[in-house]
């Protein structure tokens, strides 16, 4: 295999083998489920689930643009969330979920990651099939030593391994989180590949797949607009360094792949923060820091120690500048003080962190050990020795990500409530609602059923997802008055007409914040062993 490129045989049935295994905590939380409650289907994140589903349920209605259901403000529709809608349009099965869907986008996304990270180290590392093997065992299975940190330091360790908890740190952590993460790990190396294929052999169809992978990536992954535009500008002029003139054509050809993400960029920096909801929403509500540094070196572990050796290395052999410029621009917008989000930066930077780690193993590790008198004695103990340590070393960055899965699975069964299991009778209720309201509609229901009801429900909710509801402080705490028994009925009627709310939801979490003997105003148009429904005057 040393001699010729890998085969695409060869990893196919390890990526059917990890599309399986992402699947086991979903097995595990659907089969588990309580007595009475259903699996809600997620279990990274699952306050933006039903953004998800609401996308796929809006472009089934014929929707291209999202529009938000959270909140009663009047949201302008925005250019987000395609591909949700665009499956939306393709999921037309009868008998099957909208969650099932989710899911087979998820694989499908999955799918093409895992075969595009094929297609990266065969352009990185060419002609060398072992290292190329190497590298994709790093890319797809190398974590950090979160594992370790859960061991030695449990209370503090979600805030410290990534690995484990940071949904855009690991390739796993991305096919198990969300479609639209897995798609857009893989176009932003697809778009990495078209450019230095450009570079490389100046053919003008990367250019054109170049710039439309630029397109479906934005789309897709909003966050990787800002790094891949900075990762090609740095590689363009690295490439004019290195040729000691600037390279016009090439140059051109990088500045139409750019133009695409520049129109992006322009779009959701300057055009989307014309609407204030949504430019509140950006600007304040949506905080997703950096790690800190403890957690950078903790996320990477032995992976990013390995990667050291093979910096200078790769950087001496005269390889491309492409993926140390990745780790660097990757970094600097990471904890450049510019964005509140800058954390969401963070998927795709195991990718050339992982591709300088099997360079470093292959071409400076395993040699050293090769030429020492170590390696004589470790041959006595195995037929095939470099293999042994090529896999130890393997072993010294997969644990948490054999352990991720696990987990998700062990939480499936250590949560018998929200925010991974509803009662069958919530369900109903929400079902119901759904098929009687329109999209004109808004219902009072306190968070989680805010949250839920707009996967199936057409119209809006007071408060919802926590992120697209506007000031959701005061939102929740009017709701938690309304359920008091010394508001008077007046401040009801009062606060049901101004915000014009038409059904009021009154399940199990709202009777949790209950404080008293309350009855709503208006008539029960729904009634079951969980949920009564009440239709104010205003929905009459």
């Amino acid at each position: 295999m040393q001699d010729r490129p890998l085969p695409f045989r060869t990893i196919l049935p390890w990526i059917l083998g990890v599309l399986l295994f992402s699947l086991l905590p979903y097995l595990v939380g659907w089969l588990a489920a309580p007595e009475g409650k259903q699996f809600i289907g997620v279990f990274v994140n699952p306050d933006d689930f039903s953004t998800y589903l609401a996308a796929m349920r809006q472009g089934g209605s014929g929707f291209w643009l999202f529009h938000f259901p959270f909140s009663p403000e009047p949201w302008q529709p925005r250019l987000m969330l395609l591909p949700y809608i665009l499956w939306g349009k393709l999921a037309v099965l009868p008998g099957a979920t909208a969650v099932v869907w989710y899911h087979l986008l998820r694989l499908l996304a999955g799918f093409v990651s895992l075969s595009v990270i094929w297609v990266w180290v065969r352009v990185v590392l060419p002609g060398n099939g072992r290292w190329q093997l190497t590298a994709w065992f790093l890319i797809v299975f190398g974590a950090g030593i979160g594992w370790l940190t859960a061991i030695l330091f449990s209370g503090a360790a979600k805030n410290a391994a990534l690995d484990l908890f940071g949904p855009e740190w690991t390739v796993l952590m991305s096919l198990l989180h969300t479609p639209h993460f897995a798609l857009g790990l893989g176009l932003e190396i697809l778009l990495f590949v078209c450019v230095l294929q450009w570079v490389q052999n100046g053919r003008i169809r990367w250019v054109i797949l170049g710039a439309l992978t630029g397109i479906a990536s934005g789309l897709t992954y909003v966050y990787h607009i800002p790094v891949e535009g900075l990762v090609i500008g740095l590689f363009l002029l690295a490439t004019a360094v290195q040729r000691r003139r600037i390279p016009w054509r090439v140059w051109l050809g990088g500045a139409v792949i750019l133009l695409p993400l520049t129109l992006m960029l322009g779009y959701y920096a300057i055009s989307a923060n014309q609407d204030p909801y949504f430019a509140h929403y950006a600007r304040v509500d949506h905080v997703i820091p950096p790690p800190t540094v403890a957690a950078l070196l903790v996320g990477l572990g032995f992976l990013g120690v390995i990667a050291l050796f093979g910096v200078r290395r790769w950087v001496q052999d005269g390889r491309t500048w492409l993926v140390p410029l990745w780790i660097a621009a990757n970094l600097l917008l990471l904890y450049l003080p510019i964005v509140q989000f800058s954390g969401r930066f963070a998927l795709g930077l195991i990718v050339p962190v992982a591709t300088l780690a099997a360079y470093g193993l292959e071409k400076v590790i395993l040699p050293r050990l090769q030429a020492g008198d170590f390696y004589g004695r470790f041959s006595r103990y195995t037929a095939t020795p470099e293999a042994s340590l090529r896999r130890l070393f393997l072993f010294l960055v997969i644990p948490s990500t054999i352990l991720l899965p696990l987990l998700l699975a062990r939480n499936a069964l250590d949560t018998p409530d929200f925010p991974l299991y509803l009662s069958r009778s919530e369900v109903a209720a929400a079902d119901w609602l759904a098929e009687q309201s329109d999209s004109g509609q808004l219902v009072l229901a306190y968070y989680p059923m805010g949250n839920y009801l707009p996967r199936v429900f057409s119209g809006k909710v007071f408060l919802g997802q926590l992120d697209f509801t506007t000031d959701l402080d005061d939102k929740l705490s009017d709701v938690e008055q309304f359920w008091r028994e010394d508001t008077s009925d007046e401040w009801r009627e009062a606060f049901l007409a101004e915000w014009g709310i038409d059904y009021i939801y009154q399940g199990q979490y709202e009777n949790e914040i209950k404080q008293g003997d309350v009855t709503p105003p208006g008539k029960v148009v729904f009634q079951n062993d969980q949920v009564i429904i009440y239709q104010t005057e205003i929905g009459d």
